[in-house]
């Protein structure tokens, strides 16, 4: 694979709080060399951390304060507050989505489904880990017995105090 042909890559994270501190709706990270800030990787790999309650809204576009705004908001602000046709449409097709019981419906089974998942998942887990248990007395009892008991008589013995672990 020609790893030059790749196109760049943007990892965006939304989060309702600021992450570094300093007030900022935005902050943008890439690849630079710590001990000389002029060297650039250029690798293509851009990492932009958006925070809904910045500050700063002269350093970024009216666009992104109305995006973040209504990610805050999302249940509690109207579209026609918005400039944006492209904030208000958004809010148009999340209050469809909301509103629609097929849709509520779907949502309700796949969210029991990774539910069930995660209850079969720990159940399995937990079962692997008495297995586990069970084989680790075993090798524990095997190993004190075979420091007390003469080579001819250590097996017969350990296999009457504990059944095997499978």
């Amino acid at each position: 694979m020609d790893f030059n042909a790749l196109g760049d890559t943007y990892i965006i994270i939304i989060a309702p709080f600021d992450l570094f501190g300093e007030g900022r709706y935005q902050y943008t990270f890439e690849m630079r060399c710590k001990e000389n800030p002029e060297i650039s990787l250029e690798d293509g790999a851009v990492r932009i951390f958006l925070n809904t309650r910045g500050q700063n809204p002269q350093d970024v576009s009216p666009e992104l304060v109305e995006l973040l705004s209504f990610i805050e908001h999302t249940n509690q602000t109207p579209a026609d507050g918005y400039d944006s046709p492209k904030v208000r449409e958004l809010q148009r097709q999340v209050s469809q989505i909301k509103s629609s019981e097929e849709i509520g419906v779907k949502f309700m089974q796949a969210w029991e489904e990774r539910e069930l998942d995660k209850k079969e998942a720990r159940e399995e887990g937990r079962l692997l880990g008495q297995e586990e248990g069970k084989f680790l007395l075993l090798k524990n009892q095997i190993q004190k017995s075979s420091k007390r008991a003469s080579p001819q008589r250590r097996l017969p013995r350990l296999w009457r105090k504990s059944s095997p672990p499978f």
